[in-house]
């Protein structure tokens, strides 16, 4: 029965400058979110391998030395597993800030009945050695590997009767490895107005129903002004407003001259935003108020006659490596601490086909895509040719005249396109690729920008 793991914390981090468990997650260090997590799935004991012991004092947590120093995390695995009184040991990195007690409690219940001295977690991207449960009769070898200084944990992990758990989604067990992931995750950091806390009933296999407070997104409607006339109410995440704005009037073709937008300012007790521009709007635009739910986007299958002129081939010579892509689509994919605490958001990344720029959540695909735009086309940060778009949403027609619009050559889906958005791409000279995960993805247009 394991009731006893090691966080694996080692040093501090060349890259990130400070210890990775100290890192800022949802407003408390990642190492907190981890303890909790493990308690949760039934842990008793935890022991934390790292060399900065006074620095984590404060969390009331064992520290145990390495034995073997300068070994990397296969001498914390060994160093724990001496320590513990227990049989076996529930092994986790403490870079992994997505991982919960339901990945944990599976993995614990999977050891629990297997006989092999190692049970390890993969994704269809991976093996991950550092979500494992080792057995102490594993230590005699672990103890030669060490002497050896054979320090891979994944190659030991070969060398030794083991099983696996296989999970088929990556996210949880995605990790950071680079500053840039922190600077996303402050871009998303969730504004905890725009959380709604409910009490519910929640179903686990085993554990029959039980109440539990959950937390859910907190969707506001959002009136669209330009100059003296109500457009459009919008129903969105109060974030990122203004770029919204902006974004969905110039995809929309309601405006076409970002240079003559004069002013965008934000009421927040009225919930209305107003852009005021000196470019003249079409009179059919001051008719009617259009409302616009979340994922409902405008719902065209082509472009209408009146607004063709307003869409033009997107050129670009730009490349891009599939590898590149789907560093970049995981990184996506780790990045919204507001999808972390309700999971009822898409989320959308500008990139410049090496690094993500901006990245936006809502509760509307369309939406997410509007904020990148409109920010993107009032201060621009990335070549129009080497734009690309991620997104966790599927992608439509709609979403693809959104990308010509904004003059955007790559537009890279975690999930499906429609028919009507392949054709679409196709034409407008747009590279869509769908179902970016794990270790694949599909090209369905313009696949000579995609280089292997």
């Amino acid at each position: 029965m394991t009731t006893t793991s090691v966080i694996l914390a080692g040093g501090k981090s060349a890259r990130f400058g400070t210890p990775k468990g100290l890192v800022p997650i949802n407003g408390k260090p990642l190492i907190e979110n981890l303890i909790d997590e493990i308690q949760a799935s039934g842990i008793e004991k935890i022991y934390l391998s790292t060399d900065e012991t006074e620095i984590y004092s404060k969390f009331n947590i064992e520290s145990v030395p390495d034995e073997f120093k300068e070994s990397g995390p296969l001498a914390g695995i060994h160093s724990a597993l001496k320590t513990s009184e227990e049989d076996s040991i529930l092994v986790l990195s403490c870079d992994m800030p997505n991982i919960t007690s339901v990945e944990l409690k599976r993995l614990i219940e999977k050891a629990n009945q297997s006989e092999s001295g190692l049970v390890y977690t993969a994704t269809p991207s991976r093996e991950h050695p550092l979500c494992s449960v080792f057995k102490k009769t594993l230590l005699p070898k672990i103890q030669t590997a060490l002497e050896n200084r054979e320090l891979s944990v994944l190659d030991f992990c070969h060398g030794v009767e083991n099983e696996i758990v296989f999970f088929h989604d990556d996210e949880p067990f995605l990790n950071f490895n680079s500053p840039d992931d922190l600077k996303m995750d402050e871009e998303l950091s969730p504004d905890m107005e725009q959380v709604v806390e409910r009490t519910i009933h929640r179903f686990h296999r085993g554990d029959g129903i039980k109440e539990v407070d959950d937390k859910v997104a907190r969707e506001s409607f959002i009136r669209i002004w330009l100059n003296d006339n109500e457009i459009a109410v919008i129903h969105a995440i109060k974030k990122q407003i203004e770029d919204l704005a902006v974004g969905f009037l110039y995809t929309e073709c309601i405006i076409n001259d970002i240079s003559a937008i004069q002013s965008v300012e934000f009421n927040e007790k009225l919930d209305a935003v107003t852009v005021n521009t000196s470019e003249e709007i079409p009179k059919s635009y001051s008719a009617a108020v259009r409302t616009v739910a979340p994922g409902c986007g405008a719902v065209y299958f082509s472009i209408r006659p009146a607004f063709v002129d307003y869409f033009e081939t997107v050129e670009s010579n730009a490349k891009c490596s599939a590898e590149k892509i789907l560093d970049l689509m995981n990184s996506l994919l780790k990045a919204s601490a507001l999808f972390k605490l309700t999971g009822g958001v898409h989320t959308s990344a500008l990139c410049d086909g090496e690094k993500i720029v901006h990245v936006t959540d809502d509760v509307g695909r369309h939406n997410s895509v509007d904020k990148l735009l409109g920010r993107e086309l009032q201060n621009p940060s990335v070549p129009p040719e080497k734009r690309m778009i991620l997104t966790s949403g599927r992608i439509s027609t709609d979403i693809i005249m959104k990308a010509i619009r904004g003059h955007v050559p790559f537009l890279v889906s975690h999930s499906a396109p429609s028919e009507g958005a392949i054709q679409l791409a196709k034409k407008y000279g747009i590279t869509l690729i769908g179902f970016a995960r794990g270790a694949r993805f599909n090209i369905y247009t313009n696949s000579e920008r995609i280089e292997t």
